[in-house]
């Protein structure tokens, strides 16, 4: 399989934005798979996710394929291929490889998934239908026969797909019997599966913060499939909205939304009431599904007990007696419902009406939390998020109109960043603790293990300091390793390494895109997380207010790269490094020392070397000389300084100025002349008497 890995996916395509397309205008993934950009699939593609003709080149001959093209912003499940690689079901689409390509309709670096293309037609005549009408017989036949087989052959691996719906199956080339199902890697879990194929708890999330599902999950959107594929279309259930669907499916339940009124044979009935139950521990297995499948009934599983209040607590213009009822509508209008709970309405009606200790425990938790916080005008919104949580662990957050599951926090926030949305409310959901409170009930319910829990307080920690490489930005790297590095400055490349960062640097150097230094916010949070041996020790000069300091730390953090992975030179990184190079050489005082390093960094920068040029810059005997000199030169200066300041003193009394020190040169020429004249005086007084010596 021609899988590349990010490193070489990068390099490659690297290289062909340097050299453009091929000869024959189609993109090369790996050796030998080969992708036409002028030939799209419009019945593969998954949303937005467009779909084009591939080849792969093969020593028996060639194999046809399908690239699904990914977009920026939605993370591809990387880390789920190498699963989905070792499942072997004619009822999958075969991967057949991954990785980074440029795109010449984008002029940009995309991820792809290459498939094998063994799919003719949708089995929906129309794609604007959600249902395909056939006959049940044949539904059982061909697509519960596929399907099921692709499950199992699934469960062995522990892969969830995440895209089993109609829209998703394909007629099988050259077969009258089976379908395939499309590949599911291009997008996060769940992204593009239709509201109607979604269990109630991942249909309340967004698309793209719905997390990576379970098994049971897919169990469901199964029996979805099944059902929609026998209904006859209807423009009534295509037009639902998904408040409605959802609606829908909690009042009536799954089954008997999405059967509707078709006439069902007992044991199909049997079949699709297990796989639609919306109690996910009465909800069909694989296992299960095989015991009906050798003509007998599965075990009966335990159900959850749906306790019913004695009496309703009116909201939103219904009485409600359940408490997954109230927390369906509970966002609905916030102001009010924190208004009932805040007068205690809500705390009345479970310790009088229901006889629900767990729920009481965890709603009164949530009181405790959303009081400790104190009030801001988002106060209602946060009432609404801590108290539904309470009620049902298991659903998405709700908070300010988003409804975000804990485990999709991280494509959703990837999402926001990529559209600039609005990212206050990621912010809150984690600093307010209302993640980390609904873990926490979770956990009591053993419903999640510690480690998510784990992250989302070093989440909080992150958002405690506002330097770059924290924030936000930390909170996207350590909660999703997948995730390519989302700097504006790498708009166009996949970078999913601190040796993707440098060559993609490389690039934007070559074409003056930077427009300023290189490492931002996102860049060195993203190192940070994927490789903190290159950046931490350089956090201090980054964040410094000094403009010089901010260029020493990235052209050091850049040399630690290049440096640690042996990468050869990069003329067109070192040359734009120049440029901002003034403040740092002002730093030298000593004029010759100064021209001295600016003469090594010039040639380290011919030579692509960053360690040189940073060596040059960081060498402490140099720096101490220059250092001593200025000191000397500072000294003198100060001492001349002390001097001028004396001499225009003295300059303000210009009719005194020099009387002193002329009165003092006066009366030591005059103690000099008087000295001479007594000795003259002596000898001359000697020399009359005749005394020996004179």
């Amino acid at each position: 399989m021609a899988d590349a890995s990010p490193r070489e996916g990068a390099h490659k395509a690297r290289t062909q934005a340097e050299t453009g397309r091929s000869a024959d205008g189609t993109v090369l993934l790996g050796k030998t798979i080969r992708i036409n950009p002028r030939e799209p699939l419009p019945y593969l593609d998954q949303g937005e996710i467009k779909a084009f003709s591939a080849i792969e080149s093969k020593g028996d001959g060639e194999v046809s394929c399908y690239a699904q093209i990914c977009l920026p912003g939605l993370i591809p499940r990387r880390n789920g291929s190498t699963i989905y690689k070792n499942i072997s079901d004619p009822g999958l689409a075969g991967l057949k490889g991954s990785g980074v390509v440029y795109w010449p309709p984008a002029s940009a670096q995309r991820y792809v998934f290459v498939y094998e293309n063994s799919a003719e037609r949708s089995v929906l005549s129309d794609p604007a239908q959600l249902c395909a009408g056939w006959r049940q017989e044949r539904t059982m036949d061909i697509v519960f026969a596929s399907l099921y087989k692709a499950l199992a052959a699934m469960k062995k691996q522990s892969f969830f797909h995440g895209l089993i719906t109609p829209a998703n199956l394909f007629t099988i080339r050259g077969q009258s019997k089976g379908v395939v199902l499309g590949g599911p890697l291009a997008a996060p879990a769940g992204c593009y599966q239709s509201i109607f194929c979604e269990t109630i708890d991942r249909g309340l999330a967004e698309t793209v913060g719905r997390g990576p599902g379970q098994a049971s999950d897919d169990m469901y959107a199964f029996g979805a499939t099944l059902a929609l594929m026998i209904r006859e279309p209807d423009p009534e259930l295509k037009a639902m909205s998904r408040e409605a669907v959802i609606r829908a499916k909690f009042e009536e339940g799954s089954y008997a939304f999405l059967v509707g009124k078709e006439r069902l044979s007992a044991p199909v009935q049997d079949l699709l009431k297990g796989l639609l139950s919306d109690d996910p521990q009465q909800r069909w297995n694989i296992d299960d599904v095989a015991v009906w499948v050798g003509g007998k009934r599965p075990p009966s599983h335990p159900a959850q007990r749906r306790r019913k209040g004695s009496r309703g607590l009116n909201f939103a213009g219904k009485n409600h007696f359940y408490v997954p009822s109230l927390a369906l509508v509970s966002g609905s209008n916030p102001e009010q419902f924190a208004r009932v709970v805040e007068d205690g309405q809500v705390e009345e009606w479970l310790m009088r009406s229901l006889d629900d200790k767990e729920t009481i425990e965890r709603y009164e938790i949530a009181v405790k939390h959303f009081k400790s916080l104190g009030r801001d005008r988002n106060y209602s919104h946060l009432i609404t998020a801590c108290v539904r949580s309470s009620f049902i662990p298991e659903w998405p957050v709700y908070y300010r109109d988003r409804s975000i599951s804990y485990s999709g926090f991280d494509t959703a926030l990837a999402d926001a960043f990529e559209k600039s949305d609005d990212l206050n409310i990621f912010h809150e959901l984690i600093e307010k603790g209302i993640i980390i409170n609904q873990l926490h009930m979770l956990e009591a319910k053993s419903l999640v293990v510690s480690g998510p829990l784990k992250q989302f307080e070093e989440c909080r920690q992150a958002l405690k300091q506002t330097r770059a490489g924290f924030g936000l930005e930390r909170c996207l790297y350590l909660l999703n390793r997948n995730v390519n590095c989302l700097s504006p400055r790498l708009k166009g490349f996949y970078v999913f390494s601190a040796q993707d960062l440098i060559y993609a640097l490389e690039a934007v150097a070559a074409h003056n895109k930077s427009g300023g230094l290189f490492l931002d916010r996102q860049s060195i949070a993203f190192l940070c997380e994927v490789d903190a041996r290159c950046v931490d020790g350089y956090l201090y000069e980054l964040n410094s207010p000094d403009k010089s300091k901010q260029v020493m730390g990235n052209l050091k953090c850049l040399a630690e790269i290049q440096k640690r992975y042996k990468i050869s030179a990069l003329p067109n990184l070192s040359q734009a490094f120049l440029e901002f190079m003034s403040p740092v050489f002002e730093r030298f005082h000593d004029r010759s020392i100064r021209d001295n390093v600016v003469s090594q960094v010039t040639s380290a920068a011919r030579s692509g070397d960053l360690s040189g040029m940073a060596a040059a810059l960081d060498n402490r005997d140099m720096q101490n000389r220059d250092m001593a000199n200025f000191k000397r030169a500072m000294l003198e200066y100060y001492n001349l300084s002390l001097e001028h300041q004396q001499l225009s003193a003295q300059m303000q009394n210009k009719g005194g100025f020099g009387r002193a020190d002329a009165h003092m040169i006066s009366a030591m020429v005059s103690g000099i002349i008087g000295f001479l004249l007594i000795l003259f005086s002596i000898v001359s007084f000697f020399s009359e008497r005749g005394l020996p010596g004179f």
